[in-house]
């Protein structure tokens, strides 16, 4: 959070212009940094609404708003809570086609432990992650700058060189955990090139590959394991129904193209509210999270899509087919459990 209002804020200080653009999905820290910085600087603030077939943001609702006194353009990578992947290579070839040395920041901490992140094919000009969402610690987030954006005027010693953004001592075992994620994440790759369950891009019969590539056959194999974890969640067995088949459960958001979706679901259970809900899942050993308009953390977005709230499912590559039925059972039996015609017969 802190990463992103830095960011914004070097951007909307020192790039001329006359409006910030955003989406209506975005966590907090970038859309109140967002708000702040229009506010402060004069600017108008442009919110490109929420698609609540998709659970995401269409490109078009973002770009047409993008125009030549375009300051700056921040956007989400995916939604905490519906798992919606925006389309950012297209959202960056066609803001830029409208103005081309529009800055644009990108906030990927849902998104980054679900899909690859390549910069080259989305050249936007600073982007955070937050370790925790992988296996890391709270307590830090790591931020990416282009090399123009990294000598904007900012928070800063003024003995550091222009593209010094550190404040204070950093903690190294903060990088040691990183830098475990990506070893791991790399092992998964070289088993999934080696058992060719990823095709590899090198052209050599017998290819050598880079780090680079191994962590992007990694989290290529992440991302197929996940995609299939979340058909069955949806679809069931066929001895389990899964979460679009059962009766008294609500799949918010719910849309058939799986790859623009990342492994989170928003649901409902009919006779409990998503508090309650989440306490339930709780005392059976199931750990969901609520979304509420009560919450600063999904009201602006819940709203966006007409709901009150919602459980967020959201596992893991790590979680198998086993957890996923295991999960389903729950389900159904809370379903069951709190349906309204069960709790009046009682």
């Amino acid at each position: 959070s802190g990463a992103m209002f830095e960011m914004v804020r070097a951007v909307a200080l020192n790039v001329p212009g006359t409006n910030l653009v955003t989406t209506v999905l975005e966590h907090p820290s970038s859309y109140d940094a967002m708000e702040r910085y229009a506010k402060e600087t004069g600017r108008e603030l442009r919110v490109a609404p929420s698609n609540p077939v998709t659970g995401g943001v269409d490109v078009d609702a973002i770009v047409r708003l993008v125009d030549a006194g375009t300051t700056l353009l921040n956007v989400i990578y995916a939604s905490n809570i519906s798992g919606a992947k925006l389309d950012l290579e297209q959202i960056v070839a066609r803001a830029r086609a409208i103005k081309p040395d529009l800055y644009i920041i990108v906030d990927a901490v849902q998104h980054a432990p679900h899909g690859l992140i390549d910069l080259r094919k989305t050249p936007v000009d600073g982007i955070n992650i937050a370790p925790y969402k992988f296996f890391g610690c709270r307590g830090s987030g790591l931020a990416w700058l282009s090399d123009r954006a990294a000598v904007l005027p900012h928070h800063k010693l003024s003995g550091k060189k222009p593209d010094f953004w550190d404040l204070g001592s950093s903690a190294p075992w903060q990088f040691a955990v990183v830098s475990v994620i990506a070893d791991y994440v790399c092992w998964l790759g070289d088993g999934a090139l080696k058992d060719g369950v990823i095709a590899s891009d090198s052209p050599s019969p017998n290819p050598s590959p880079d780090r680079r590539a191994l962590f992007a056959a990694g989290i290529e194999r992440i991302a197929l394991h996940e995609r299939a974890l979340l058909a069955r969640l949806l679809h069931g067995t066929g001895a389990q129904p899964g979460l679009r088949g059962m009766p008294g459960v609500q799949v918010y958001l719910d849309h058939d193209d799986l790859a623009r979706r990342d492994l989170i679901i928003a649901i409902g259970i009919d006779g409990l509210d998503c508090t309650q809900a989440v306490h339930e899942y709780g005392l059976r050993g199931v750990t969901v999270y609520e979304r509420s308009v009560a919450s600063i953390y999904s009201r602006r977005m819940l709203e966006s899509f007409g709901l009150e709230g919602a459980v967020r499912v959201s596992p893991l590559h790590c979680h198998s087919p086993q957890d996923v039925d295991a999960f389903l059972r729950t389900t159904q039996a809370l379903a069951q459990a709190f349906a309204p015609q069960a709790t009046a017969a009682v």
